[in-house]
């Protein structure tokens, strides 16, 4: 009786070691935290999570992440277009399911946008050698299938950019560095190569067309407003122009153009992650001139924007965000070049001078987010407030871009 008993007990404690499953039946909104605390309070080395997804449009979005104890965060599975397009799908399984190897949950997070979300289950094991944790697809597998069916959708949808697996994007941890799970990317973090648009060239043929039957005109360039950019204009900039190729370029109504790479002999690629600030602070700068209607040519201290600015927009080393530029400037101002020289690094701001000889302020900004803008609208933006800053918030570790 005794050994029948000790062999009844470890039937029990190894039935215990393997897959357990998890009802879950929840309808998510925006954002959603499924607490699992209460529920699994022991490691876990494998995860299956079911449900469904309803897409509405090209703009609808979910990711679908795993918390642990610590706050590591793992991809469970994400849907955008165009690695999706409008529809139902299914939830199953998990992306990196190759980094749940004793691992403690502690919630499942969900960030969505015009979707409709429903969770059902959740399976879990917890041991190594469940077929939950040995037979499901490798994260490697899933990942190059979601290239292949994402390409494939470029392709298919008319795109002109293409998309690859690298050290950089390969896990979601890397990725939410620098692309915050609440923006939509359309999946500029899996970008290789091409002219990268979330809107296919099918539907920017739409705006085109419909662009062609507005009262704006074709083309449009404030630098030659005035005959800014002619010599025998009396707006004429001499001063404020460009040396390239052995020549002088004008810049019409512009300031000169900056460099963001090796100021003050600072080595060529340290910190070249700045265009966040060089653009807002350069549009400041032109837009003093047109506002003035003459060449004040004022050079504005993109460290000032970077390294005084209380609302955290970002570094060049991280890339950051023209909006909290923008909000530095219109709430303390910007102080000159001189007084607060760019050295492509981060710095203090006490190293800024007590006595700028100009301060600049803005009235105000706004911004745009939709992608889908038409261009009519974008024309009416441009002549009736001269500068929109196209700022592109998904940009790889290899590359910056504005």
């Amino acid at each position: 009786m005794r050994s029948i008993c000790l062999l009844t007990i470890s039937l029990l404690y190894i039935g215990k070691l393997f897959s357990q499953t998890m009802s879950i039946d929840i309808e998510a909104t925006n954002p959603e935290k499924i607490n699992l605390t209460s529920k699994i309070n022991t490691a876990i080395y494998g995860l299956d999570l079911s449900g469904n997804i309803v897409l509405s449009n090209t703009e609808s979005f979910a990711k679908i992440i795993l918390i642990d104890e610590f706050g590591k965060e793992y991809l469970i599975q994400e849907f955008f277009y165009p690695l999706y397009r409008p529809g139902q799908y299914k939830i199953k399984g998990c992306e990196e399911i190759d980094l749940i190897k004793g691992i403690i949950p502690s919630k499942i997070k969900i960030v969505s946008k015009n979707t409709n979300i429903l969770i059902e289950k959740l399976k879990y094991c917890l041991n190594a050698n469940d077929s939950l944790s040995k037979y499901s697809i490798s994260t490697d597998s899933q990942i190059q299938s979601k290239i292949i069916m994402l390409n494939q959708n470029l392709i298919d949808e008319g795109f002109l950019w293409r998309a690859e697996s690298n050290e950089y994007n390969k896990y979601y941890s890397y990725r939410n560095i620098e692309y915050p799970d609440t923006i939509n990317t359309y999946g500029f973090e899996y970008y290789s190569f091409g002219i990268f648009s979330p809107v296919s060239e099918s539907e920017v043929s739409k705006y085109k067309n419909k662009a062609k039957s507005s009262n704006y005109v074709d083309e449009f360039d404030w630098r030659y407003r005035h005959g800014a950019m002619n010599p025998g204009s009396p707006y004429y900039d001499s001063e404020g122009m460009d040396y390239a190729n052995g020549s002088y370029i004008p810049n019409g109504w512009m300031t000169k153009i900056h460099c963001q790479y090796g100021n003050n002999g600072a080595p060529w690629e340290r910190c070249g992650n700045g265009c966040f600030l060089f653009g807002p602070i350069n549009a400041t700068e032109a837009r003093m001139n047109l506002y003035y209607n003459q060449h004040l040519n004022y050079d504005l201290s993109e460290q000032d924007a970077m390294d005084c600015n209380p609302y955290n927009p970002g570094n060049c080393y991280v890339k950051g965000y023209t909006s909290l530029v923008l909000k530095y400037i219109k709430n303390f101002g910007v102080v000159d070049e001189n007084c607060f020289p760019y050295i492509n690094d981060t710095t203090q701001c006490s190293e800024k001078c007590t006595n700028p000889a100009h301060k600049i302020k803005i009235e105000n900004y706004f911004n745009i987010y939709s992608p889908t803008e038409e261009e009519i609208e974008i024309k009416h933006i441009i002549i009736h407030h001269i500068f929109v800053l196209i700022k592109q918030n998904l940009c790889s570790n290899l590359r910056t871009c504005c």
